[in-house]
């Protein structure tokens, strides 16, 4: 070489700054020169402080804000602590090496680096390419994009610690080196779309490096004393900052992933219980085998399964809610992990830059013969774009996911919005192909044969003749063989609630009374003898309803002509009659759940219900403690099934139902006797004889109660 390099420290620096200034750079001292994120944006904000007192905040500042926002409380205070005392480090060591001049021409160029940033940062904004944009819900590709970066710049760290020791031997150690590092770093692997620049740069300086041998020693304390610790800082800072990052990350996307399986399990399972429900249900309205005791077992399974549903579409609900919470909390957090992770990985890639930019300054001070190698090394150094790498790696990052993922990526794949939804919406989106059928309409299924249809029209004609007060007492004679059907006694039952309803007193008297009365006993002899407890059921509540006046204008209801019969001393029967109402009430929530049509509610008072059952059953002359445990011993017979406290709401109903019928039993009579009533000792007398029987006979009753 013609001219020999520069010996004395000052000589070098003024030399190198006389071959920047020939290369068109910007004229700076190495100390003055933009440094990595731990030590140089420190020094230089106390450079130009005189210059510019608006300065932004360094960058540790700025980390240590995102930082203290991405981690958790649990973490935050020893992650803060470590970024703040890094910081304070950096500004002593900035402090120690702050030269002691500056010139206009060193703040001109601050100033036009400062604009040059900005004015990358603006069009990173209008272009939109901001990680919690785009990539919200990949954690795991961001997390490989910057552990792919620290390497990066981990082994520009290597390299540069080992070429100042490698500079202190020979050129051969040297150019050794750099084909280690090409061999090490260039890699298919390394090579991927987003990090061109840093890449480009990383081998035009490896380039520069096999021409410098004979200046080896000279650089060698440079590189050794500047560039690695604060490259090396920079790393180790990042390198624990993004641990813990890294594992809140991870766990806020395991938790929200087990929230949305969670919650597909509990779909599934109410999808099967409302399913299960619903062909039980159907099955019984679909029954002909006309078997009481088989239909009271189908019934109480049903009701069972109805109950189970109900169970499932609250654990349904409360699915739905935890994953929209963990859904929401998901996206607060990962909004502010990604903006650190962002923050970190552009100012990584800017230590990157200015570790190079530093050393191939500090390349043109100390060899100046090496002035053509400069010319080609620096421009790669120069088109190193943090920002547009990073948006760029982003853009590719979704476009790549968008072609995987039909549908695309982001917030309408992971964090898709979910919505509590009727039941039969739901199985229409977790079973878009299957056809559903109708419900099924009220109606007598084996009605079509001639002997039913016959039998069902005389009871039509004999309900009829009761309410126009034409029957007669011997009437019930012809209906007593159609009745031994099941299917005939449920359609009596319904035509005769029916008529009730619109006009409970018969207009013929006791006359038509008794007839009715006649016939409901032969129906309640056949149910006994079949223990139809269904049958007993529909004739107790609209018995209660059922009326005639009689000579002395007092009211006699079709209970009292009831009354006596032996059915209603059968413990069993009672069992049956308040399991059918039980079922009944369960399976209200599913047909309504799955939209079965609605009865009329004016019919609910002439039947037997969980409402009216302790009316009834006092009416009837049980008592009040034999009803209570009748019912707590059915209760916990439907509860088996279904788990402890799961008719909780069914029992209480029950329950205040038989403590108001006793109230209402206890007060006595307030409309005082009619002179007419004063007058019939002989009525009196029979009416005394019939509260005795009535009184003997609940005496009996309890005993078999009992």
């Amino acid at each position: 070489m013609a001219d020999s390099p520069p010996t004395g420290t000052a000589e070098m620096k003024a030399g190198g700054s006389d071959v920047i200034a020939a290369l068109g750079w910007p004229v700076t001292q190495p100390a003055e020169v933009p440094t990595v994120m731990a030590q140089g944006e420190e020094t230089n904000a106390e450079v130009e402080s005189e210059e510019a007192p608006t300065q932004t905040k360094g960058a540790h500042e700025n980390l240590a804000e995102a930082v203290a926002t991405a981690v958790p409380v649990s973490s935050q205070g020893s992650l803060v602590g470590d970024v703040a005392d890094v910081h304070a480090d950096n500004r002593d060591e900035s402090t120690a090496d702050k030269p002691s001049e500056n010139t206009d021409d060193q703040a001109t160029a601050g100033d036009n680096q400062t604009a040059s940033m900005n004015g990358d940062d603006k069009q990173l904004s209008t272009t939109g390419s901001k990680f919690k944009d785009l990539l919200i819900d990949d954690f795991p590709g961001v997390c490989e994009r910057l552990e792919q970066s620290h390497r990066l710049c981990d082994r520009l760290r290597i390299m540069l610690e080992e070429r100042a020791n490698v500079e202190r031997s020979y050129a051969a150690s040297l150019e050794r080196l750099a084909r280690k590092a090409k061999e090490a770093v260039v890699t298919p692997n390394a090579a991927i779309p987003g990090s061109e620049t840093a890449s480009s740069a990383f081998e035009g300086y490896i380039g520069s490096v096999m021409h410098r041998a004979e200046q080896s020693r000279q650089l060698a304390g440079d590189l050794a004393g500047e560039v690695v610790p604060s490259l090396g800082g920079t790393l180790k800072q990042h390198g624990q900052v993004y641990q813990r990052i890294r594992v809140d990350g991870m766990k806020l996307a395991a938790s929200l992933q087990e929230q949305y399986r969670l919650h597909d399990e509990t779909v599934l399972r109410y999808d099967d219980a409302a399913q299960r429900a619903d062909h039980l249900m159907r099955d019984l309205a679909a029954d002909t085998t006309h078997d009481p005791s088989s239909r009271l077992r189908l019934a109480v399974t049903a009701a069972e399964a109805a109950r189970l549903a109900s169970g499932c579409e609250e654990d349904y609900r409360k699915a739905v809610h935890k994953v929209n919470t963990e859904r929401q909390r998901f996206v607060v957090h990962m909004d502010i992990i990604m903006d650190a992770l962002q923050d970190m990985e552009v100012k990584r890639e800017r230590c990157f830059k200015d570790a190079l930019r530093k050393t191939l300054v500090y390349d043109a001070a100390w060899i100046r013969n090496v002035e053509y190698d400069l010319n080609q090394a620096i421009p790669g150094a120069e088109a190193v774009d943090p920002e547009g790498d990073t948006g760029q790696f982003a853009r590719d990052r979704y476009a790549k996911r968008a072609q995987a993922i039909k549908g695309g990526v982001g917030r309408a794949t992971l964090l898709e919005k979910v919505e509590v939804l009727p039941w039969l919406r739901l199985q229409q989106s977790l079973h878009p192909s299957k056809e559903r059928p109708d419900p099924p309409e009220e109606s007598n299924g084996s009605a079509g044969e001639e002997s039913r249809a016959a039998t069902v029209s005389q009871c039509d004609e004999f309900i009829e003749s009761v309410w126009t007060g034409a029957a007669a007492p011997d009437d019930s004679k012809e209906l007593v063989d159609g009745l031994r059907d099941y299917t005939v006694r449920m359609e009596f039952c319904k035509k005769l609630r029916s008529k009730a309803h619109r006009k409970a007193v018969l207009e013929g008297g006791m006359t038509s009374l008794l007839a009715l009365a006649k016939t409901c006993g032969v129906a309640l002899d056949l149910a006994d003898q079949q223990m139809d407890g269904e049958t007993a059921g529909q004739i107790a509540g609209v018995s209660l309803r059922i009326s005639a006046v009689k000579e002395d204008g007092k009211r006699h209801s079709l209970m009292q002509e009831l009354y006596y019969h032996p059915i209603w001393s059968r413990v069993m029967i009672w069992e049956d009659i308040l399991l059918w109402a039980i079922a009944n009430s369960c399976m209200d929530e599913q047909k309504k759940r799955a939209g079965w049509p609605e009865g009329d509610p004016a019919d609910e008072p002439y039947m037997v219900s969980i409402s009216n059952f302790g009316e009834i059953l006092l009416h009837y002359g049980v008592q009040a403690n034999n009803g209570r445990d009748l019912v707590v011993r059915c209760i916990a017979r439907m509860e088996e099934p279904l788990g402890r406290g799961a008719l909780d709401d069914v029992k209480a109903t029950l329950l205040n139902s038989l403590a108001i019928a006793e109230v209402k039993e206890a007060q006595p009579a307030t409309t005082p006797p009619s002179e007419e009533e004063k007058a019939g000792g002989k009525e009196e007398e029979k009416q005394d004889k019939c509260e005795n029987a009535h009184t003997s006979n609940d005496a009996a009753r309890e005993d078999v109660f009992a």
